[in-house]
């Protein structure tokens, strides 16, 4: 690994951020995690991928807030990234995206073992330019209503944040197969083995890939912010990524760590307003509150609302089963389960919808217009 010599904070001149330039570069940081992990998702179909994405959605909102004072302009990015992600859902979740992947996958397919006149690469970047454009109505929103150095901030941001997560993801996934790699073709010209049916698309090594050409790019960005060019850590490669990414957090107070900024503290509420109080369920706005005895039905309720926003997988609800002393449910039990709780909860104007290859999460009854 290459060391990074310690350098005393007080050194070097470095102004550190304000509250709002701090946000700045944290919400640059979850627009690239987003761009990379919208490409993986569409790309792999993965559930893990497609809960973190709306996970980040979610924080994007919440730390719009933080960018400015005017009421306005916190509305109109809220109202932005909630369509944008609305959007995403429906896409994700379609019947069309599914049919796209087994194309993809028989595209890949010929690519790799047959005479197809596109490399991998090509048909992977292909796939995933019908999304390309997800993130830049946000990116844009954002950028009319901030000053030209939260732009400078939040672009930094972004760059930073390609250190971990890789820009064109689809570059760094690589084919595999359950009975082991496929050989070159002058090794193997025969493989019986390998079949579209089972092969799949992961992603390689995140430390095996370059990040010299960032790199450079974060040092002129650096310097464009007025920074001491002599306090850029050394990074040198992949593998001082964290150790540098830490060391330029501590030069610049604010530069993006965990805490929360303080503009956006008194946001934080219950999701939908709902809370629990034993077995009465109320919601903020509905005058009655409704009574929940089974113990299942209170667990699932207390589940939807620990994920907010996000979405509850099966292996969700296994685990309320298995907390509960449980067997493992069979689907058609945590179907019969949910159907209950979405009359339950229609009093208080909620319901449950499900989005293929996603999950289950607690939403408005009026926004239930989402694929089944």
């Amino acid at each position: 690994m290459t060391s990074i010599i310690p350098i005393p904070v007080d050194s070097y001149e470095v102004t550190p951020l304000s509250n709002m330039e701090s946000v700045a570069v944290r919400i640059g940081r979850r627009l690239n995690e987003l761009t990379c992990r919208l490409e993986l998702a569409w790309l792999l179909v993965q559930r893990d991928e497609a809960t973190r994405v709306l996970e980040i959605f979610e924080e994007v909102r919440l730390l719009s807030r933080g960018l400015s004072s005017d009421e306005q302009c916190r509305e109109n990015w809220s109202a932005v990234i909630n369509e944008t992600r609305e959007n995403w859902i429906c896409r994700f979740g379609s019947q069309w995206h599914t049919e796209n992947h087994q194309t993809l996958l028989n595209d890949v397919f010929q690519a790799e073992y047959e005479n197809s006149p596109f490399s991998t690469v090509e048909v992977l970047s292909q796939a995933s330019s019908s999304i390309a454009g997800v993130v830049s109505s946000i990116r844009q929103s954002l950028f009319a209503g901030i000053s030209p150095r939260q732009q400078e901030l939040l672009a930094f941001g972004y760059q930073l944040d390609q250190l971990r997560h890789p820009a064109s993801p689809h570059r760094h996934l690589q084919v595999s197969h359950p009975y082991g790699p496929f050989r070159a073709r002058w090794d193997n010209p025969d493989p019986p083995l390998h079949t579209k049916e089972t092969l799949r698309l992961e992603l390689d090594n995140a430390e095996s890939r370059s990040v010299t050409d960032t790199i450079s790019e974060l040092r002129l960005r650096w310097r464009q912010l007025g920074f001491p060019d002599s306090s850029f850590p050394e990074l040198q490669d992949s593998e001082s990524v964290d150790e540098g990414i830490s060391r330029l957090e501590c030069l610049v107070p604010g530069l993006g760590g965990a805490e929360q900024p303080r503009a956006i503290e008194d946001e934080v509420q219950p999701y939908l307003g709902l809370t629990i109080n034993g077995v009465e369920v109320t919601r903020l706005g509905c005058e009655t509150p409704i009574t929940v005895t089974r113990q299942v039905h209170l667990e699932l309720i207390h589940a939807f609302l620990e994920k907010g926003a996000g979405f509850i997988t099966l292996g969700d609800f296994e685990d309320v089963w298995a907390e509960m002393g449980r067997a493992t449910p069979v689907r058609g039990t945590i179907d019969s389960e949910l159907s209950h709780i979405r009359r339950c909860l229609e009093p208080l104007g909620l319901g449950i919808t499900n989005v293929r290859n996603v999950g289950w999460r607690l939403v408005e009854l009026e926004t239930i217009s989402l694929p089944e």
